[in-house]
């Protein structure tokens, strides 16, 4: 068995996976961020002009999404486990009806979406990428996926952080 792999029974087969990297979403906002400091020092901002509410506006967006990034990035694996007719990912069920199609975006360390009915982007508590090497998971995945006759693609796709 590989070091990402866990057997707990015959039908359910579970993985760890974690959220794909935001370290790029990170670095950017460290640097949008920084510009708009190094700004507000260059140049002075009536405090009664509109420039003044929509400039510290901006950064406050970009300071809680800063935030919100360096959270997601530090947060412990979880697990996504295979069962007959659902998968549990960290600990909440979804039913093959309810999923319309699996998205897998990258190739060296895929990042994988799971696009339910109710959403039109990938909610962000189904996008994952696995542990410990992804073939053995991704084989799972892709095997599961046509278990249940659930159309799997490769493609970019949209998610919050």
């Amino acid at each position: 068995m590989n070091e990402g792999e866990r057997m707990s029974s015959e039908t359910e087969t579970t993985f760890k996976i974690k959220y794909p990297t935001v370290i790029p979403t990170i670095l950017s906002l460290c640097l949008s961020t920084g510009i708009l400091i190094y700004l507000s020092r260059l140049y002075t901002i009536n405090l009664a002009s509109v420039a003044f509410y929509l400039y510290y506006g901006w950064l406050l967006l970009s300071l809680i999404a800063l935030v919100v990034s360096i959270y997601i990035e530090c947060r412990k694996p979880g697990e996504i486990q295979f069962a007959a007719d659902s998968l549990t990912v960290n600990g909440k069920v979804v039913e093959n009806s309810q999923i319309t199609e699996i998205i897998v975006m990258g190739y060296f360390k895929p990042a994988i979406g799971i696009k339910i009915r109710e959403h039109t982007i990938v909610p962000h508590h189904l996008c994952f990428s696995f542990i410990g090497g992804s073939d053995p998971g991704q084989r799972a995945l892709t095997a599961w996926s046509k278990r249940n006759e659930i159309k799997m693609s490769n493609k970019r796709f949209f998610k919050w952080f």
